[in-house]
């Protein structure tokens, strides 16, 4: 089959577009977004189609339309035009939004049915329900993905993880036609023990569901036994805490027999106290002395106010407000000016100074001059250099290693002789092995196909033997009616003839005569059986397994690494010898043309020279540099000096000389300390200021004192005129009057301790009888003396504890036994039939086996289909060896010269020419690369068998390979081309110019730009 043209009518961002191809190698090429994984896409749905699917389909077909469905529109369609092997040529075009298709034939332009090309080609050209055209190549819509379209992230996945090699292959293998009944069957049984089986764990299939509804009912009916259990439980419980509960009643009312008496002994107690009370209240009298409140307050508040109070302390020494004022009057004013020099002033001429010492110390050191050097065009390094070189000696060649190196490689090349013989060996021996392989083969399948004559010429001798004997049992089973019918004749016959009539006696007649017709039947039925003479058959003879030749890759002679070493050691002396003579040579020329002795020597002279002539140039440039920079110094500092003396008015605008600007900072510190002196007279104006008011606060305090102790005495006197009045009021002083307060307050404060004391014993009479009267509860005392019953003779040492110990028992066996009823009654409800639980429980134990007994039946089958898959594996495996054998050797350049495809899990390793074999996902990326893309090529001729040759689509399959390998696979792909069309869609310059120097003209094959 040949593609000769792509059309994308409506696919990802094309519309309408054609890509024509040649029946050789196509390279197809652009930059990035240039659409050509799209065009890739297009060419693998307008030849396989898209599945009819409902919904969004798996996550491959709803990815695939995700990145592939029209940009715009509706519409999403895509086409080839093929060309078969026999010149049919067909034009397919598939709607993918629909899954409807439409196939014409190219050379009459008219439409065919799918039926009509089926029965003309012999292919079942459906899939899945929609039109795949890979059918035309004895695949299908997925094994045709996985082997002759080969895309960038096909590659990347094998090369990023290894084991991807291996999981192709086996995937691969499973589209195989030949394997298509197993698999399908696989799935179909996989489906059916998803559907009716599930797992136990996960998902809500048949199997977790009865597994969950059998523990679910064992459950059930565990917690109702339980719940039964438990039930009897309590009722046996609530029967015994019931005579405690009694016992608990006793003690609790024992404990109220002691609390009363204990309460009515406590209560005579309180009544005799309050017996006493009363009399020591009749006993103080009714009155007391008046006490006058408010003016004991008033007394107190006066009499406090004067002892807080101090005699007013004398004036402090010290000159008056009115002397202080005087002083303050004769102080100067403040000077203007600055009466301390300036810190910036005083730093520049510092700065100033500094720089004129540093100017005139740097001057007197000014450095010797020295005589000049030789003038020459050498460096004083250049002839210390040419004075070493001219006193080495040159490296010499050493002979022995000369005839080292002769001898080892007349040894490598006998062992490659060798080598090589031994290789021709290992062919042959290979090819031999090969044929016997082949011969096996052949051999296994004729033996195949007698195992299925012996097979059913067997089956047809049991079935005509077992034919036979049916029908010999069904005769013998007429005749059985036949002669019971017979007999029953002649039985009724003879009877009729003997009791009836004669004449009836020919009943028995026919009897007799149905007897002798029911034995010939049986006789016969007898004689149906299978000829005992036939002689068994004879199995064909299975084929002997071919003795295979033990082979043994011979071993590539190790490379003396000191062959290689001895050779470079060699070049490298012979090297260094010549080197050494011609940098000599050039030396003495270049000395001689500046007139210069080749004398190491003298050389190493005229580099001494040098060096003390350029010290002595650069110590007179150093100087120099110095003295300008002490000079601009100087000069910047004496800048600065007059800019801050105009600053203060000390100089005036203009150029002035340094010793000037001395003689101005010195004035200027000269008007500072006259300033300083006039301004320290007048400083003292803010202290003379500050004690001045601290003397008229002191003296206004003084006054207020005065007048405020004199207020104090006053109001003591005033209160003894309104409310002692004894004695003279008009002569009284402060002290008397003080005194008579004093003594009024004591006799005021003795009537209120009078008063305090019977007001106490009130209000404790009052709280004993709790605002009731003395008699009444005397009388009620008496009256509940005579319910309280027989006073308790061993009351216990602690009532408060032994009463809580009896109460807390007694509600705790109450709270015990009424929790007991009321689970008694919540169990008694909620108690279910433990005999249907247990039913149940067994119902869901039958179904669970019912389950399991399904499950073991479909494992059972998905076991036998399994081992008919993996027969399937044992055809493909030979078959994958013999078509990528020969591509090996060519595509790792000879490194690598079989392969092995283990039949059961379809592993490939390799076998190197050493003879070691190693497997191929260990292999590295680039080799991997390569024998994946000979697996696909394998894989698709594998699986087509000898039908249509397939072309192969590749989307930037190198972009992982170095330059090498990308040119060995353009090679490789270049020779598959004569015999299988090849697309490859690239966007690498390397291809590109590769496919420029080597592609033929446009008929066979083609570079196309998009």
């Amino acid at each position: 089959m040949k593609l000769r043209e792509v059309r994308a009518t409506a696919f990802g961002p094309f519309r309408n577009k054609v890509l024509t191809l040649t029946p050789g190698m196509n390279v197809v090429h652009g930059p990035n977004e240039a659409g050509k994984s799209s065009w890739f896409a297009a060419t693998y749905a307008g030849l396989a189609g898209r599945r009819r699917v409902k919904g969004r389909g798996t996550a491959v077909q709803a990815e695939f339309a995700k990145r592939h469905k029209p940009w715009s529109g509706s519409q999403w369609s895509a086409g080839v035009t093929i060309a078969l092997d026999d010149g049919l040529v067909l034009a397919i075009e598939h709607d993918l939004r629909k899954g409807e298709s439409r196939i014409v034939d190219s050379e009459s332009g008219q439409p065919i049915a799918v039926s009509a090309l089926e029965s003309r080609l012999g292919v079942d050209l459906v899939n899945d329900g929609t039109l795949d055209g890979s059918r035309l190549l004895g695949l299908n819509r997925d094994s045709v993905r996985a082997t002759i379209f080969s895309g960038q992230a096909d590659m990347l996945r094998v090369l990023s993880d290894a084991k991807e090699l291996q999981e192709f292959i086996e995937r691969a293998a499973t589209t195989d036609v030949a394997d298509s009944t197993a698999e399908g069957a696989l799935g179909w049984l996989a489906s059916l023990r998803s559907e009716l089986v599930g797992v136990e764990h996960i998902g809500n299939k048949p199997l977790r569901a009865r597994t969950a509804e059998q523990l679910r009912t064992r459950q059930v009916s565990s917690e109702r036994r339980d719940a039964l259990t438990e039930l009897i439980g309590t009722i046996d419980n609530q029967r015994a805490i019931s005579g405690l509960m009694a016992q608990a009643k006793v003690e609790v009312d024992r404990a109220d027999l002691y609390d009363r008496w204990v309460e009515w002994r406590s209560d005579s107690e309180r009544l005799n106290k309050a017996t006493e009370l009363s009399e020591q209240i009749a006993a103080l009298g009714a009155d007391a002395a008046v006490v006058d409140e408010d003016r004991i307050q008033e007394a107190t508040m006066i009499l406090g106010a004067y002892d807080a109070g101090a005699e007013p302390a004398p004036l402090a020494d010290g000159p008056t407000a009115a002397a202080l004022e005087a002083d303050l009057a004769a102080l100067p004013l403040t000077p203007e000016g600055d009466v301390e020099p300036r810190p910036e002033i005083l730093a520049a001429r510092q700065a100033y100074q500094d720089a004129s010492t540093a100017l005139q110390t740097h001057a007197a050191t000014a450095p010797e001059a020295t005589a000049g050097a030789a003038t020459t065009d050498f460096s004083a390094e250049d002839l210390r250099s040419m004075a070493t070189l001219l006193e080495a000696k040159p490296p010499a060649v050493d002979p022995a290693r000369r005839d080292e190196v002769a001898v080892l490689i007349a040894q490598a090349d006998e062992a490659g002789k060798a080598y090589q013989a031994g290789q021709a060996a290992y062919g042959a021996a290979i090819g031999r092995n090969e044929q016997r392989r082949l011969e096996h083969m052949q051999a296994t399948e004729e033996f195949a196909r007698q195992s299925q004559l012996f097979d059913k010429a067997n089956a047809d001798r049991t079935a005509a033997a077992a034919s036979a004997q049916n029908e010999g049992a069904a005769k013998r089973r007429r005749a059985g009616l036949v002669l019971g019918v017979g007999i029953a004749l002649v039985v009724l016959g003879g009877v009729l003839a003997a009791a009836v009539m004669p004449a009836l006696g020919t009943i028995a007649v026919v009897g007799l005569a149905v007897l002798i017709v029911g034995t010939v039947i049986r006789l016969s039925g007898s004689g149906q059986t299978v000829p005992a003479n036939q002689a068994p058959l004879a199995p064909p003879r299975s084929p002997d397994v071919p003795q295979m030749e033990q082979v043994v890759a011979p071993v590539a002679p190790p490379v003396d690494p000191r062959i290689q070493d001895l050779q470079v050691a060699l070049r490298s002396d012979e090297s260094a010898t010549e080197t050494h003579l011609a940098k000599v040579a050039s030396i003495r020329s270049l000395l001689s043309d500046q007139g210069i002795a080749d004398d190491p020597v003298v050389l190493r002279a005229h580099a001494r020279a040098q060096d003390d002539a350029g010290a002595a140039s650069e110590r007179q440039q150093a100087h120099s540099r110095l003295t300008q920079d002490f000079a601009r110094k100087q000069e910047t500092a004496g800048l600065e000096l007059a800019r801050v003396l105009r600053d203060v008015g000390a100089v005036t605008d203009g150029p002035i000389d340094g010793p000037a600007l001395l003689a101005a900072v010195d004035s200027y510190v000269e008007s500072c300390r006259l300033n300083a002196e006039v301004a320290a007279q007048a400083g003292r104006r803010a202290d003379l200021t500050s004690a001045l008011e601290q003397r008229r606060l002191v003296e206004d305090a003084h006054a207020r004192s005065v007048a405020d102790r004199a207020s104090q005495g006053a109001a003591v006197i005033d209160f003894v005129r309104r409310h002692v009045g004894s004695g003279d009021n008009e002569t009284v002083t402060v002290p008397m009057a003080v005194e008579e307060v004093r003594h009024w307050l004591s006799g005021q404060q003795a009537g209120r301790t009078s008063q305090g004391a019977r007001a106490e014993l009130v209000a404790r009479l009052d709280q004993l009888l709790e605002g009731g009267d003395l008699e009444v509860q005397r009388q009620a005392l008496s009256e509940r003396a005579a319910t309280l019953g027989p006073e308790p003779v061993d009351p216990p040492a602690d009532l408060d504890a032994f009463r809580d110990q009896v109460t807390a028992r007694h509600g705790e066996i109450t709270a015990r036994e009424a929790a007991l009823g009321g689970q008694r009654d919540h169990l008694s409800q909620g108690l279910k039939s433990v005999a249907e639980a247990v039913e149940t429980e067994a119902s869901a134990d039958r179904a669970l086996a019912e389950v399991q007994t399904l499950r073991d039946c479909i494992n059972a089958a998905t076991e036998q289909l399994q081992l008919a898959k993996d027969r399937a594996h044992a055809n493909i495996a030979p078959a994958l060896e013999a078509k990528i054998r020969p591509w090996l050797p060519k595509i790792t350049d000879g490194r690598y010269l079989d392969v092995v495809v283990d039949p059961s899990d379809l592993t490939i390793k390799v076998t190197e020419a050493t003879g070691a074999a190693r497997e191929a996902r260990l292999l590295s990326q680039g080799t991997m690369e390569q024998i994946f893309l000979i697996l696909r090529i394998a894989l698709s001729q594998v699986l087509s068998g000898d039908g249509e040759s397939a072309p192969f689509v590749l989307d930037d399959v190198t972009v992982q390979s170095d330059a090498d390998r990308t040119i060995a696979i353009l090679q490789m792909l270049h020779a598959l081309s004569r015999t299988h069309q090849v697309v490859l869609f690239t966007q690498e310059a390397e291809v590109v110019d590769w496919a420029r120097a080597n592609l033929g003209d446009g008929e066979w094959d083609s570079l196309v730009a998009l």
